[in-house]
């Protein structure tokens, strides 16, 4: 969480004062990285690693739903949704080469891969 390009992803998307009244519409489960911390540090916890991985990968397919490319006009939306994508590489890497060491398979992971698979095919 301390890097800096995860500053916009730390907390809630605070739609209201944004003025992104479609937001709830279009994401129906919300995830910020200051809610995972929560959940891993506070009585709400994950019972499973996959569970947490789970989360943190809601957030990058969260920001890139809702500023689809294609319906990206403004710059703020573009540039968002291209650090979402800069931010979910690092964190698909950081899985793939620390993710074995713990014996997880969750979802995201096997997402993580069927999207590998798909780019090394050319697709």
């Amino acid at each position: 969480m301390d890097n800096p390009q995860t500053v916009d992803f730390r907390q809630p998307v605070d739609w209201k004062t944004l003025g992104l009244l479609d937001y709830p519409t279009v994401i129906t489960q919300p995830m910020d990285l200051s809610t995972v911390r929560s959940k891993l540090l506070g009585a709400s916890c994950y019972t499973t690693v996959e569970e947490c991985l789970d989360d943190i990968q809601l957030i990058w397919e969260n920001c890139k739903a809702y500023n689809a490319k294609e319906s990206v006009s403004d710059c703020l939306m573009q540039w968002i949704h291209k650090l979402a994508d800069k931010i979910e590489k690092v964190y698909r890497k950081m899985i793939k080469n620390y993710l074995p060491f713990i014996g997880a398979s969750s979802r995201c992971v096997l997402e993580c891969r069927k999207r590998e698979t798909r780019k090394e095919e050319g697709g």
